[in-house]
Formats: C-alpha cells, structure tokens, sequence
C-alpha cells in the first residue's frame, strides 16, 4: 500500500517513444496506491503531457480522479483496478490512441470519462456500481468498447454528447437497471455497434 499526500505527476519530460515506453510495472496482485484525499486537485496519478506510458498491475484508491490524461497520447493501461474516486475513475481529456485494456472500476461518480478525447480503445473491462455514468464519452472521434461489461452504474450505462462524438462498440454487455436509466444515451454524436447484448430491467 503507497499512502500519497501529493499527486504523483509525470510530465511531458517523462515520455517515452514509440518502441520504448516509460513503464510502471505493479505487483501480480496489484499494488495499491491510495490518494488519500478526494479534494478538486487531488490526482493518484496525473500524466500531464506525457506520451508513451504503461501503467500495470496497478490498484487505485481515492482522489478526486484516479487516474488523469490530459494531452497524454499513446499510452496503455492494463490491469488496473479503480475504486473510490470521488469524480473520475480514469479521466481523459484531449487524450489521442490511449488503450485500456482489463480496467476494473466500481464506486466513483463516473468509471470512464472522456472529453475531447480520440481515438481510444477501451477493452476486456468493467465498469460497475459508479455513482453516475459508467463510460461518458463527450466530443471523441472514433472511440471504441469492445468485449466491456458496462452494468447497474445509478445512471446511464454510456453517455455520448457532442456533435463530433463517434462511438463503436462491439461484443459488449450493458445492463441498465431503474427508472430513468438507459443502457446507452444519446445526447449527440453517431453509434455504430456490432454482436453486444444490452439490458434494460427494473423500468429502465
């Protein structure tokens, strides 16, 4: 368990390359990385400008997001368990290719946040029991789920608004569950899904 009382930063000088990326290799369980804090700025780990990163075998815990990419293109997180945030599990924003891959994120407010965000793959991940929307996807071109569970967040499953938004989703599962859910929400943009099997209970 790391307990942090700042934010864990890498900047555009801690880039790696196509080929060589910068690593952050956790335990086979996970080790656990705690922000401690779920204030505005609190951040458990903040890729601000920085290409080419990996993130594995990873848990965090806390902060007001989780994980942050901001203009961070190129990278991948995998194996990574989020929980506790008080707004974003993973935030990306003005984000370009990035790939989550095996992403397990329950009880923040939003799992997947995306804003201005292109061209990221989200696969063989979960998303579950957030307080809000599970995947929000606002003004992205091309993002894509695939092989995703999506199910019972207290609000809409997936959210996709701006006009621009392009999403494809493919061998998908999406549950919604409660009066006022939607398995997926239009509020602009295009969808274009193939094989995914989607759920509305309880009045949803």
């Amino acid at each position: 368990l790391h307990v942090l009382t700042n934010n864990a930063v890498l900047s555009a000088s801690d880039s790696g390359a196509a080929g060589a990326p910068v690593v952050i290799q956790g335990s086979p369980g996970g080790a656990v990385i705690d922000r401690n804090s779920g204030s505005g700025s609190a951040y458990g780990l903040y890729l601000n400008q920085s290409d080419c990163v990996e993130l594995h075998d990873l848990s965090f815990t806390s902060g007001y997001y989780a994980v942050y990419l901001y203009y961070a293109d190129n990278c991948l997180l995998s194996n990574l368990t989020v929980r506790g945030a008080t707004n974003m599990g993973i935030y990306l924003s003005y984000a370009r290719s990035n790939q989550l891959e095996g992403v397990r994120i329950a009880g923040c407010l939003y799992g997947v946040f995306g804003s201005s965000a292109d061209y990221n793959t989200l696969a063989h991940s979960v998303m579950w029991s957030n307080a809000n929307y599970g995947v929000y996807w606002s003004s992205g071109i091309s993002n894509s789920i695939a092989n995703c569970t999506v199910a019972y967040n207290a609000s809409h499953q997936i959210f996709l608004s701006g006009s621009q938004n392009t999403l494809l989703m493919s061998n998908s599962v999406v549950v919604a569950s409660g009066g006022g859910d939607y398995c997926i929400y239009f509020g602009g943009g295009a969808y274009q899904g193939d094989y995914n099997d989607l759920y509305a209970i309880n009045s949803a």
